[in-house]
């Protein structure tokens, strides 16, 4: 008789343990698409030094990438220079990024002391055909800027963002993009979900200045007509006079959003997140890019997964107890 009653607790518990991984699955689904629908603020600030060119605020999409090519600075105080951005309360400078909360950038500047040039261009891997207009801008010794890639159309590049230690030799001041052809049917958006464009990208508002201070004016923020409003173009001294006529190659990336760079299976790897040459990368070489590196969407499953394992473990756990109670 104790015999049969068991065997039916245990069926009891196998039958509970399928209702319940059935029920922890259904809401795992439903977090990670509420995850791919909401969406978050992003704010950009100049602070009081300066003043910002583009979308102050823009609501994006779990996983889709800022990037601070759409935005251009103007500083007010020639004393001081534009960095970059970085995250509100940190002093890191960060290139593209990709949205999982609410994100407030603010533009952060220094003193000028001896400054030097440093160049930002983006070649073809193998080739080095110049797909984009290498960029010339400023910074004092000492400094890590961080570059964003800027979209091309049909061509992935092999990291989002590029930065390195800026040398007093501006000949040793290089931050080379690499980029790779698509493979078909690969898509090459940023998952832009609301359709801007991304032109050929802009200077930061620093535009491309010489020493006398003949700036080019920034590249531009181009729209879909290939129209686009550079900077103003600061020398290193802080003196532009450049005309800023955007550059913009008038290609609109947009997407129904979220990060669609590569196929799984497509020999062309997604692009690593930053490339740091004062490590050791290598721009011609992706290979050593670490296969394990999460996304954010990734990471919620793993969670999920973990929740799942840990319930049924309870529930089996709880019945079990529960059935050698009744028995004693």
């Amino acid at each position: 008789m104790s015999n049969i009653r068991n065997s039916k607790v245990m069926r009891m518990i196998s039958i509970l343990a399928v209702i319940l991984l059935c029920i922890c699955f259904t809401a795992a689904n439903t977090v990670l698409s509420f995850a791919g629908n909401y969406k978050y603020e992003v704010t950009v600030s100049a602070g009081q030094l300066g003043t910002v060119s583009g979308d102050a605020k823009v609501s994006m999409s779990y996983g889709q990438r800022w990037d601070p090519n759409d935005y251009s600075v103007k500083v007010k105080n020639k004393k001081y220079y534009f960095k970059g951005f970085a995250k509100s309360g940190h002093e890191e400078i960060v290139g593209s990024t990709e949205i999982t909360e609410d994100t407030d950038f603010v533009a952060v500047y220094g003193i000028k002391g001896k400054m030097v040039s440093y160049e930002v261009s983006y070649q073809e891997k193998g080739t080095e055909k110049e797909l984009a207009k290498t960029r010339t801008l400023y910074g004092n010794p000492g400094d890590k800027p961080v570059a964003a890639a800027v979209h091309v159309e049909g061509y992935i590049p092999e990291a989002y963002n590029v930065t390195k230690t800026l040398s007093e030799d501006a000949s040793k001041n290089r931050l080379t993009f690499f980029y790779t052809k698509a493979e078909s049917g690969q898509s090459t958006s940023d998952g832009n979900e609301n359709g801007q464009s991304d032109g050929s990208g802009n200077d930061n508002g620093e535009g491309n200045g010489d020493a006398d201070g003949n700036g080019s004016g920034g590249s531009g923020n181009g729209d879909a007509d290939g129209n686009g409003s550079g900077g103003a173009g600061n020398d290193a001294a802080g003196n532009g006079t450049g005309s800023g006529t955007g550059t913009g190659s008038g290609t609109v990336t947009g997407s129904s959003g979220g990060q669609n760079i590569a196929d799984a299976d497509s020999p062309t790897a997604e692009p690593k997140d930053t490339m740091d040459l004062d490590e050791g990368d290598v721009p011609l070489d992706n290979d050593g890019q670490d296969a394990a590196e999460e996304t954010g969407n990734s990471s919620l499953v793993k969670w999920a997964i973990i929740c799942i394992v840990i319930a049924v473990i309870a529930l089996i756990a709880a019945l079990v107890i529960r059935s050698k109670r009744r028995n004693v």
